[in-house]
C-alpha cells in the first residue's frame, strides 16, 4: 500500500515518546509499503536529518510550526471545548500540505498521529484511515492535575474533561482507532474504546537493546531515562526530595544518572551535587543501561506504555517503578519488575537490589525474556496487513 504519514513532528531523531512510536511503526511498515510523509518541524535545521529517513520515506513534506503562532491559537480558543494541545498545532499551510500531497498521489491509507493532528485527517475522502491516539491523553491530564495546586488544577481539569469529549467525538471519523494498551482503552470507555479500536502497543528493538560486555559489578549506580518534559522534571524532583535521601543515607558512593534530551535549568542545577549526573541528549542509551544497577521509574502521573522501562528491561537492568509505570507492561512483580508506590517502599527496593547483585541479576534475565517475547514492532506489520485486505475488498 501507499500510506501518508501526518505527524506533529518529524520522526528524527527518535528522542521522545511519539517519535519513538512512529519512528519504529515507519521503519518496519516501510519494507512491506510505500510511506509518504507530512509532519511539523520545529525548527529549520531539523531540516538536515531528512537523509536519516529518505530510506523510510519515499516523499517528505515539512511544515515550520512557529510557537507564536501556535499560542496565538490557544489564546483565540482559551473559551471553546476545543483541546488547546489541538489548537496549538492548528496550521493552515499544513493543511494544504496535505491536500496538495493527497492531490498529487494516490493513497490507500492515512496514519495520523495523536488526537492533535486529527483535523488533518477528518475531512480526507477515498483511503482508509487510521488515527493513532497512542494514549488516553485525557487520564494522563487527570492525573497529573491531582499533583497542581489552584489555578493551574483547574486548567488541566478543564483540559482533561476537553479532551475527552474530543477523544470520544474524534474517533468515528476515522476507520481504525489505534491505542498503545488495554489500560488506556479502558480509559477512553465504551464510546472512545469501541469497535473500531484496536491496540497496538510499542515494541523494542531486541537486536539493539540487548545487555553489553561491561563487568559485572556496576557499582552503585541509578538511572533515569527519559525526555525531559514536565512529567519527567517532576518525576526526578519527586525521588531526590522522597526516596533518594534513604538511599544515600544507607549506600553513600551511590551515583544518579539522569539521561534525556532537553533538560530544563532545574535540573542541570541539580549536577551541583557531586552525586547527581546530569548528560542531557545522548546518541547512544545503551552504554548507560549497561552501567545502571537499578533504573528508578517513580512515575506518578503518566497514561501510555513508557518505552524507558521496556529499554532497561530489554539490557536486564532490573526496575523499580510505580503502579502507573508498569501499567500496559503488566510485568510481574517480584519475578520481573518491582512496583511500588509508597516512596518508603521504593527507596527499600532499590537498596535491595544495590546491595544483591544476585537478586538484580535474577530480576534482569527475567525482565529480559519477558519483554523480548511480548513487545515487537513488528506487531504493527500484522495490522498493517490486515488493514491492506480491507482495502484490498474495497477495491475489489
Amino acid at each position: 500500500m501507499k500510506i501518508l504519514f501526518i505527524t506533529p513532528r518529524f520522526p528524527y531523531p527518535p528522542n521522545r515518546g511519539d517519535r519513538l512510536r512512529y519512528y519504529n511503526f515507519a521503519k518496519v511498515l516501510s519494507k512491506h509499503h510505500e510511506l509518504h510523509l507530512a509532519a511539523f518541524i520545529q525548527s529549520k535545521d531539523e531540516i538536515k536529518e531528512t537523509d536519516k529517513i529518505s530510506g523510510i520515506f519515499g516523499r517528505i513534506g515539512t511544515v515550520l510550526l512557529k510557537p507564536w503562532e501556535s499560542y496565538r491559537n490557544m489564546l483565540l480558543d482559551i473559551l471553546s471545548n476545543l483541546p488547546l494541545q489541538v489548537s496549538y498545532f492548528r496550521s493552515k499551510k499544513m493543511g494544504r500540505l496535505v491536500e496538495r500531497m493527497m492531490s498529487e498521489e494516490k493513497y490507500d491509507a492515512a496514519y495520523v498521529f495523536h488526537l492533535r493532528m486529527a483535523p488533518y485527517g477528518i475531512n480526507l475522502k477515498g483511503l482508509f484511515k487510521i488515527l493513532d491516539l497512542t494514549d488516553a491523553v485525557s487520564l494522563f491530564l487527570l492525573r497529573m492535575a491531582s499533583h497542581k495546586r489552584a489555578l493551574f488544577k483547574q486548567i488541566l481539569l478543564r483540559e482533561s474533561r476537553n479532551t475527552r469529549k474530543y477523544e470520544e467525538k474524534i474517533t468515528k471519523h476515522f476507520d481504525e482507532c489505534w491505542i498503545i494498551s488495554d489500560a488506556d482503552k479502558q480509559a477512553l470507555g465504551i464510546n472512545g474504546g469501541g469497535s473500531n479500536t484496536y491496540v497496538v502497543p510499542n515494541g523494542i528493538d531486541a537486536e539493539y537493546f540487548k545487555p553489553g560486555s561491561m563487568p559485572a559489578d556496576k557499582g552503585a549506580n541509578i538511572l533515569f531515562v527519559g525526555y525531559m518534559g514536565q512529567e519527567s522534571a517532576a518525576t526526578i524532583i519527586y525521588f531526590l526530595k522522597e526516596i533518594f535521601p534513604a538511599v544515600r543515607r544507607e549506600i553513600p558512593s551511590v551515583k544518579f544518572y539522569i539521561v534525556g534530551a532537553d533538560p530544563p535549568k532545574e535540573i542541570i542545577n541539580l549536577a551541583k551535587d557531586e552525586s547527581i549526573i546530569v548528560t542531557g541528549y545522548v546518541d547512544d542509551l545503551r552504554p548507560y543501561y549497561d552501567r545502571a544497577a537499578v533504573l528508578a521509574a517513580p512515575m506518578r502521573f503518566v497514561a501510555g506504555v513508557q518505552n524507558k522501562i521496556l529499554e532497561a528491561m530489554a539490557m536486564e537492568v532490573p526496575v523499580v517503578t510505580s503502579s502507573y509505570g508498569n501499567e500496559g507492561i503488566d510485568a510481574a512483580h517480584g519475578e520481573q519488575i518491582f512496583v511500588e508506590d509508597d516512596p518508603r517502599k521504593f527507596a527499600l527496593r532499590v537498596i535491595e537490589l544495590l546491595k544483591d547483585k544476585e537478586l538484580g541479576k535474577k530480576i534482569g534475565r527475567n525482565a529480559g525474556k519477558f519483554v523480548r517475547e511480548k513487545f515487537s514492532w513488528n506487531n504493527v506489520v500484522e495490522r498493517m496487513d490486515s488493514i491492506a485486505k480491507k482495502v484490498e475488498g474495497q477495491g475489489g
